[in-house]
């Protein structure tokens, strides 16, 4: 526990920035951040993640749908291609545009990479933990009410 909270307050004590399309921590670089689209609100948006050395390790796309009496809802979908796994989380910014910043902070912060590297455990874990909530809601009123996995 103690342990958690220092590799928390460390990794949040240093400085990210994007600089180009290249994350640096600490001065040091940490990953290639290349954006696609995300020039209105409602577009198409999408970060692919790569090594350093230029090995695409994830993306990170802007999703929505249509809730009947809620408006358009907006989340982000996680691809983790060499996992061949997709996870969904809550929209980060709260009604604004994704910009490359929030992106890298959100990244550091979910601790997916490891010497520059997709960290495949705690990949996998963010994918066991978040699911497909947002997908999954979409087909429910697809098909006109709640189904079981099998």
């Amino acid at each position: 526990m103690i342990i958690a909270v220092f590799l928390t307050c460390s990794v949040s004590a240093q400085k990210i920035e994007v600089k180009k399309d290249m994350i640096f921590v600490g001065g040091a670089q940490y990953a290639i951040i290349q954006q696609y689209g995300c020039h209105a609100i409602d577009s198409p948006c999408a970060y692919l993640i790569r090594s350093v050395d230029g090995k695409k390790l994830f993306a990170i796309k802007q999703q929505s749908y249509i809730e009947q009496g809620q408006g358009s809802i907006r989340y982000l979908e996680y691809i983790f291609f060499k996992l061949n796994r997709i996870a969904e989380t809550d929209f980060l910014s709260g009604g604004s545009l994704l910009d490359p910043i929030t992106i890298a902070r959100k990244v550091v912060q979910l601790r997916l990479l490891d010497n520059g590297i997709l960290n495949d455990e705690a990949a996998y874990d963010f994918v066991i933990r978040n699911g497909t909530p947002y997908t999954d809601k979409k087909r429910q009123q697809q098909s006109g009410g709640p189904h079981l996995r099998k």
